[in-house]
């Protein structure tokens, strides 16, 4: 049992330095936590809302961290071991309704931009339009023997040289 209660023990190490390297031994999520607490108030679900405070509480953690100290020095390590899972399937649902806010804005952030690509360089048909555009320009003007056909087809479309070698392989991979 000597690598389970050396596992036990560093976990609850954590413990105590999460609390001993917090001000006033709060949790730093401690605002996102007070403000979904209140929420769920506001909605009527009391219990919802002292169940996170309670499972968050700087209290809850020391208690935690005691009791599975006192259990060690006695031996009792199936009782840490619960305590400490039970410990962590209460922390994992705090996690993942804190990180509910964050995923919800990321969303929002990816929708924004891909409106703001689409309104700079269109929709999958505009842009299939441009570059075929380009190209048609670029292969005319290789076949009539024009020096420098790229740079010239380039500056009349708005786009580098670089772009204009580029949209035969771009038409050929969205056909």
């Amino acid at each position: 049992m000597g690598v389970l209660e050396d596992d036990l023990t560093l976990w609850i190490e954590s413990l105590e330095n999460y609390l001993s390297n917090q001000k006033g031994g709060t949790d730093p999520r401690a605002a996102e936590i007070e403000n979904l607490a209140r929420q769920w108030e506001k909605a009527g679900d009391h219990e919802r809302a002292a169940w996170i405070r309670r499972h968050t509480s700087a209290d809850y953690i020391r208690n935690t961290a005691r009791t599975c100290r006192a259990y060690i020095k006695h031996g009792k390590m199936d009782e840490v071991y619960s305590i400490r899972k039970r410990f962590e399937r209460n922390r994992l649902p705090i996690e993942a309704l804190l990180d509910q806010q964050h995923i919800r804005r990321g969303r929002k952030v990816v929708r924004a931009a891909r409106a703001g690509h689409q309104a700079v360089h269109g929709d999958e048909a505009q842009k299939r339009d441009r570059w075929q555009r380009v190209h048609a320009d670029f292969e005319a003007e290789k076949a009539k023997g024009t020096p420098k056909a790229a740079l010239i087809v380039a500056e009349r479309h708005g786009v580098s040289e670089r772009q204009v070698y580029r949209s035969k392989a771009y038409l050929s991979k969205i056909d």
